[in-house]
């Protein structure tokens, strides 16, 4: 069983075993930007917040990864801050950065190979 033995992956229900990121991708700064770029593209999105005030309307760009792993995402947090992004625990189950040149940045480091990512990142 090379995956479970070797790679330290579980089988079974991950949310019932809370599941992280095994530490030998968490320890090589390349293996976790990509195990991040894949958790991303898997569960995460980029969407657009509005809000008004004062009848003037602002929108900005967010991003948001969700998992019902406490340690995962708290892997991911710790990842989006080593690669010196600002991110941020919600109460909702996820991680999120909130600011546009946070965003920039981490398309710029970590990328995407969700075209529907791309595309709202872009638009």
């Amino acid at each position: 069983m090379f995956f479970f033995d070797k790679l330290g992956l579980k089988k079974g229900d991950k949310v019932k075993q809370q599941v992280d990121i095994p530490d030998w991708i968490k320890q090589n700064r390349l293996y976790s930007i990509a195990c991040l770029r894949g958790l991303v593209d898997t569960d995460g999105c980029i969407f657009t917040h509005s809000y008004r005030v004062n009848d003037k309307l602002y929108r900005y760009k967010k991003f948001s990864f969700t998992n019902s792993s406490k340690f995962l995402r708290q892997s991911v947090f710790a990842i989006l801050k080593d690669n010196g992004l600002n991110p941020r625990m919600s109460q909702r189950k996820d991680v999120r950065l909130d600011s546009v040149s946070d965003i920039k940045k981490y398309f710029q480091l970590i990328g995407s190979h969700n075209p529907k990512h791309l595309k709202r990142f872009k638009n």
